[in-house]
């Protein structure tokens, strides 16, 4: 059987750690009510990606160096493994599949490698036995079977393929905002966030809310990106072609207590 699932990202900034996974469940069961299959991607926990770089530093692993990648990507592993049990915990019916299970090949710099294939056939067949699949993004395996990254961005690049490879029109990558700006809400109390932005005007304002390499990656693949924060109805769509429910619509203004 063919399967749409929605495919919803959770970065760092709002997976922090093992306590923010109660918000995360209650937006993936939100998700799983109205759409009967997810696919949920996500980030390591805040921080630890960088003290898994440096522990490969302190073991004299060099990046490109066997078994680097290997274990800078356990991070995201860690993460995976973790919404799995959790979700489990609640009876919801969920697996999480590794980049290997689901055949992810990328090819190129091994610390910036880009996406070539996945399976959708393993991710069909999984989706036969459970209704949410999760995928510890930034990392995939080349075409030897050795694990890759996938660079600055790679686990929005993770969610974005995917959603590719599964003929989604968009994906939606959960910030710790509820869209893109047109300057920084934090500093500015007449940021007003963008319904609706195209492909090469979001690189102009992305700053590191969504990594270039990822919108550019969006575009190359003709897919939407949607950005939205937990609970939010609201997000900011990024791509050229302008779906129905936002022709029309105004930017808002931002209020800045309620932004972040």
């Amino acid at each position: 059987m063919i399967y749409e699932p929605a495919v919803l990202k959770f970065g760092s900034s709002v997976l922090r750690s093992q306590d923010d996974l109660a918000a995360v469940i209650s937006e993936v069961e939100s998700w799983n009510a109205k759409s009967e299959k997810i696919i949920a991607v996500v980030s390591a926990f805040d921080g630890v990606t960088n003290r898994l770089i440096q522990e490969a530093r302190r073991a004299g692993i060099a990046p490109g160096a066997n078994g680097y990648a290997r274990l800078v990507a356990s991070g995201e592993l860690e993460s995976a493994f973790a919404l799995e049990t959790a979700l489990k915990s609640r009876r919801q019916n969920a697996r999480m599949m590794s980049p290997r299970e689901i055949g992810f090949i990328a090819k190129g710099d091994p610390n910036d490698a880009t996406p070539y294939f996945a399976d959708p056939a393993a991710i069909h067949e999984a989706f036969g036995q459970t209704d949410i699949i999760i995928v510890p993004g930034f990392s995939a395996v080349d075409p030897s079977g050795n694990v890759v990254l996938l660079g600055r961005g790679g686990s929005d690049i993770s969610a974005i393929f995917l959603g590719r490879i599964l003929g989604r029109r968009s994906v939606r990558l959960i910030k710790d905002v509820d869209g893109l700006y047109d300057k920084d809400p934090n500093l500015h109390s007449d940021a007003r966030r963008f319904a609706h932005i195209s492909w090469d005007e979001a690189l102009n304002v992305c700053g590191s809310l969504i990594q270039h390499k990822a919108v550019e990656f969006a575009k190359d693949c003709g897919l939407a990106i949607e950005i939205a924060a937990l609970g939010s109805a609201e997000c900011t769509h990024i791509g050229d072609h302008v779906p129905a429910s936002f022709a029309g619509r105004p930017t808002e203004n931002a209020d800045h207590a309620d932004r972040r």
